[in-house]
């Protein structure tokens, strides 16, 4: 990993002032908010990279810069300019694309050549500008090939020469370097920063590798669920991450969750599962009691001979060379692990797997982060005197009783399986006394889902059990982890998809049911022990109906195949799940035959429709919008996403001639403090009147067999699969629970490749 300081080059005259400015910028797809008022500068002659995962908003900031989508709300600037409805061809900028995007039929000469034969340049000045290009990037002994005689770098380093040489003021770039492999990736790093500082042009870059953000960046802008979660100089976003998130994402990371408490003398110490460590200064408020994470990064740990203040003990359970350093994954008590990178020394002697060890590191080398979720408040707030000298009862007390002065900016940050929420409740960490089975938390998905929830199944339990609920935007599996394995649980009941339940269940995470309190009566599908399914989904093919009358779209998954019979491009989703079990039904395989997947045959498979993929949409509204937005002709998603773009006035049509049905799930968290109110709120959502009330308002199936037959006696009907029809399937949560994380990544890789 390669550190950039601030630009080492001169910056201009005016380096100060603003080349863009988003003011507070928000991007909604109907009741999914992508974009959250956001508020970002970019000054004239830096190089700003947008860094964050796949559906955090980056490519959303860069496409309304770029004027390829209108904001919701808000104001964009560029160089001094109210851009925020202006057509792309009159903001003045320049694109580089992953694709490369070159013309096959021109010379690489003729490819440069082409804006300025646009912009009616005479020919003259149009050989010498194209030749000046050629000559910066060191490539003006192929002006007469065409791109296929190229390699990938080659190609990328022309399609920045055609940007470049009609001199933009802003250039934007969208991942353009994840089509190419690790060398020729390091090189044209390099190849763009030279470039960046001979020619001194604002440059704007998106990207989810760390790595280039870290090597390239005047300034990073770490994004998350539609918001910037971070932004400074690459070294302080790495040294200094202001969440559990930036130090996740960036860099490797020792994270121990616990709880603050006073030691002896009035100093601050953090209970973990695996021991109890000196707590270093923190950049935020911090109380006895709080729940908080400490990052120790793996190049800061070391092997040590004995027991100290910081330092945990567990086995080698594997040691990998990485060339100059070596990394140990070492697994503590509490079934954890550990990285401890060391430099490897060829006369050092180093630990082997199943030796027991001790891990260590320097106090001034931990970093105390918020919880999971959360995001640093600056505050000094040191702790009391009163504090050091509590009795234990006192102390008890304060752990209980004790409130934050945390803010509406310091909620849990919603990043579930491909959704992008609204956040819409309080901090879930509020440190506040919760009366037993008075008041439950309860995670939910944002926009009109979160507003369903509220009113189908909150409001009424409320009013009937005296129980409040609070909603809180859903977290992602580590977060679930890090509240149990540090018995700080704060969340009730979590609303999981199919993966996150099973795989959940596989980590011993959850409670077990108590099916005393929870008596659903005949279900429709079964759950488990731990988990509970409440309703189904439906995913399907989708079309503009405007673009594509009857008889000129795909109906089913065999169709949506056929390019032959129904040309046209082609939106898929950017995730496994779902994606490989419509290919395998489009290549023949009957949905009752599904599992186990035949992962070969559906890449294959795959692999023929690729190249009429226009896009990979890496959320559910997008899957919607893409198509919208005509920047493809079929997609897949859900119904009840159709629906709510129909509502908008989108001509959108779904089809249920055939679909994949996905299962949610509710369970409860091992170590929630109102396990039996959380049970009694499954219970209640599993009550005929809620599931009916469900399934007609959110487009869903019920999965109790009363509240079925009761759905199909009404005009809901229409909107409900048949699961015995024996076209449609119903994904096999334990499948993926045990095959997710290998089988995403494959998919990953194949979509880049």
């Amino acid at each position: 990993m390669t550190l950039s300081s601030a630009s080492t080059r001169t910056p201009a005259a005016d380096g100060d002032k603003a080349m863009v400015e988003l003011q507070g910028v928000t991007k909604r797809y109907g009741d999914v908010e992508a974009l959250h008022r956001v508020d970002l500068t970019v000054r004239k002659g830096e190089f700003v990279t947008l860094l964050g995962p796949s559906g955090s908003g980056k490519t959303t900031v860069l496409n309304l810069i770029a004027g390829m989508i209108v904001p919701s709300s808000g104001r964009i600037m560029i160089d001094g300019r109210d851009t925020t409805t202006l057509p792309t061809n009159q903001r003045g900028l320049g694109m580089v694309f992953q694709n490369y995007a070159l013309m096959p039929h021109m010379t690489v000469f003729e490819n440069i050549a082409f804006p300025l034969q646009v912009r009616q340049l005479p020919k003259d000045e149009i050989k010498r500008k194209v030749t000046e290009a050629l000559d910066l990037i060191q490539l003006a002994h192929v002006a007469g090939r065409r791109p296929r005689e190229l390699s990938g770098g080659q190609q990328q380093r022309i399609s920045l020469a055609r940007c470049i040489v009609y001199n933009p003021a802003l250039i934007l770039m969208d991942e353009p370097l994840g089509a190419l492999d690790k060398r020729l990736r390091e090189q044209m790093q390099l190849e763009i920063k030279r470039l960046h500082a001979e020619l001194g042009i604002t440059m704007l870059y998106v990207t989810h590798d760390q790595d280039e953000a870290l090597t390239m960046s005047d300034r990073i802008v770490l994004m998350n669920s539609g918001r910037i979660e971070q932004e400074g100089e690459p070294d302080q976003l790495y040294f200094k991450p202001a969440s559990v998130f930036s130090a996740e994402f960036i860099g490797s990371s020792n994270l121990l969750p616990g709880v603050v408490e006073v030691a002896d003398g009035g100093s601050l110490e953090l209970r973990t599962a695996i021991g109890t460590f000196p707590v270093p200064a923190a950049d935020f408020a911090v109380a006895h009691g709080d729940p908080a994470v400490l990052l120790v990064r793996p190049e800061n740990m070391t092997l040590t001979q004995g027991p100290d203040a910081t330092s945990v003990q567990g086995i080698v359970e594997d040691s990998i060379l990485l060339g100059g350093v070596v990394r140990h994954f070492i697994r503590c008590a509490d079934r954890s692990t550990i990285i401890v990178q060391e430099l490897n020394q060829p006369h050092r002697p180093s630990a082997s797997r199943g030796d027991q060890v001790r891990a260590g590191w320097q106090p001034a080398h931990a970093r105390l982060l918020p919880p999971s979720g959360a995001v640093m408040k600056p505050i000094d707030v040191k702790p009391t005197m009163e504090n050091a000298t509590m009795t234990d009862k006192q102390k008890t007390t304060m752990m209980t009783d004790t409130t934050h002065s945390t803010s509406r900016r310091s909620v849990l940050r919603a990043i579930g399986a491909g959704v992008v929420g609204a956040i819409a409740a309080p901090a879930v960490f509020t440190g506040r006394a919760r009366a037993a089975d008075k008041a439950i938390t309860v995670t939910s998905w944002g926009g009109d889902y979160h507003k369903s929830v509220q009113e189908v199944f909150v409001e009424p339990f409320t009013k009937e059990t005296g129980i409040a609920v609070t909603l809180v935007d859903n977290g992602d599996m580590a977060k679930v982890k890090a509240q149990v394995q540090s018995k700080a649980v704060q969340w009730d009941v979590i609303d999981a998809p199919a993966a996150f339940a099973t795989s959940g269940a596989r980590e011993d995470l959850w409670e077990p049911l108590d099916m005393s309190i929870i008596k659903p009566g005949a279900i429709v599908q079964a759950g488990a022990p731990t988990y509970m399914p409440m309703y189904l989904y439906s995913g399907g093919i989708l079309w503009d109906s405007k673009r594509h009358p009857d008889g000129k779209h795909p109906v089913d998954f065999a169709g949506f195949y056929d390019v032959k019979r129904f040309p046209g491009r082609r939106v898929m989703r950017a995730l496994a799940s779902e994606t490989l079990e419509v290919a395998l039904i489009a290549d023949g395989v009957a949905p009752k035959n599904l599992y186990p997947l035949d992962v070969e045959r559906a890449f294959r498979a795959l692999d023929r429709i690729k190249p009429h993929v226009s896009k990979w949409a890496s959320t559910t509204p997008e899957q919607v919008s893409s198509v919208t937005q005509n920047e493809g002709d079929f997609s897949y998603s859900y119904f009840n996403r159709v629906k709510n773009a129909q509502k908008a006035g989108s001509p959108v049509d779904f089809s249920f001639e055939q679909t994949v049905n996905s299962l949610d799930y509710f369970a409860v968290p091992k170590g929630s403090p109102n396990k039996e109110a959380a049970m009694r709120f499954i219970n209640f959502c599993l009550r005929t009147d809620r599931q009916v009330d469900w399934a007609v308002r959110g487009y869903y199936l019920p999965n109790t067999v009363a509240a079925l037959e009761q759905v199909k006696a009404s005009p809901a009907k229409a909107y409900l699969p048949d699961l015995n029809n024996g076209k449609n399937a119903i994904v096999n949560a334990e499948w993926w629970g045990a095959n997710y994380t290998a089988v995403q990544k494959r998919y990953a890789e194949w979509m880049l490749s």
